[in-house]
């Protein structure tokens, strides 16, 4: 009888702790700006987005750079912060420099759960 006590309250035990595993990566909503949006030089880039997890969400990085995810220097944008919570909503704006080149550039968003795993998401932007 003590063997099926102590085996059914470490059953119970398992089964609550394993309700609390984080199960998925963290997701990224980007509300601004959509995917292939045309800006001009010298004029207001809004960066809104929504990082989401179902335990915890850790920190996160934004910047732009190109297809590859290398930074560049010509646009210099970058942000990063620690977070927590199960969402966080990111809201920013930056000005287009006047010096640019007209081209494709790559808004980067990575975010990181309390578990370290890593969702990445990348937006293509036209600068004219």
């Amino acid at each position: 009888m003590k063997t099926l006590k102590l085996f059914s309250i470490l059953f119970v035990s398992i089964i609550l702790f394993s309700c609390n595993k984080d199960k998925s990566s963290p997701t990224i909503t980007v509300a601004q700006p959509a995917n292939h949006t045309h800006l001009s030089l010298s004029s207001m880039l809004h960066i809104e987005a929504t990082f989401e997890d179902d335990v915890d969400l850790k920190s996160y990085s934004i910047f732009i750079g190109d297809v590859d995810g290398n930074h560049t220097h010509d646009f210099h944008y970058m942000a990063d912060s620690t977070i927590s919570g199960t969402s966080y909503e990111f809201h920013e704006h930056t000005m287009i420099p006047d010096s640019l080149n007209a081209m494709e550039y790559y808004i980067h968003f990575n975010v990181t759960d309390a578990t370290d795993k890593v969702t990445s998401e990348a937006i293509m932007i036209h600068v004219m």
